[in-house]
């Protein structure tokens, strides 16, 4: 019995020693749609960004991240366009930071994940308002095709709260106001 333990062994030695490796010398392309690129409109920077994307869902809620009060009420997507309803406080001139990591969640339907954000300085509280994003997707998501676009799920994510609209075609939706 102890000379077909120890061919065996050897054998599996050998074979151990002799097998190609299974890493690669180069890294793999983990996000293959991916670009780095910016859009700078009126009150709205776009970034299709992997490395900000990260940093902002790290500190999503972070009160770091969150220097003005701000909420996303509602999304609406009508074919091309997504509107993103914010209330912000009355007179604040704000601007607006959407950040996608540049890739498509590979699901049926693919989804992409984008990060809304406000920016603006001396902004009290109290009162607020209503201001809409409108972001032709067309244009901000120039990567894409307009196939993956029109088949594609938009997560659209408070980047201060753990609020997220799941946009599945011409959608839309309001913050829930019931309680669990």
């Amino acid at each position: 019995m102890k000379p077909k333990i120890l061919v065996f062994s050897l054998y599996l030695t050998g074979l151990l020693t002799t097998a190609p490796s299974c890493t690669e010398d180069t890294e793999p392309d983990l996000f293959p749609f991916s670009e780095n690129y910016t859009l700078t409109l009126e009150n709205l920077s776009f970034y299709a960004d992997h490395g900000r994307y990260n940093q902002v869902n790290l500190k999503r809620e972070d009160g770091s991240l969150c220097l003005l009060d701000f909420d996303v009420l509602r999304v609406q997507r009508n074919q091309n366009i997504l509107a993103i309803h914010i209330a912000k406080p009355v007179g604040c001139a704000v601007k607006y930071e959407l950040v996608w990591d540049g890739t498509l969640m590979e699901s049926f339907p693919m989804r992409a994940n984008i990060f809304v954000r406000a920016l603006g300085e001396n902004c009290g509280s109290g009162d607020t308002e209503t201001e809409v994003l409108q972001v032709d997707l067309e244009k901000t998501f120039k990567t894409l095709s307009p196939a993956e676009i029109d088949s594609t799920i938009f997560n659209v994510r408070d980047a201060c709260s753990q609020q997220d609209f799941y946009c599945k075609e011409n959608c839309d939706l309001t913050v829930s106001t019931e309680s669990n």
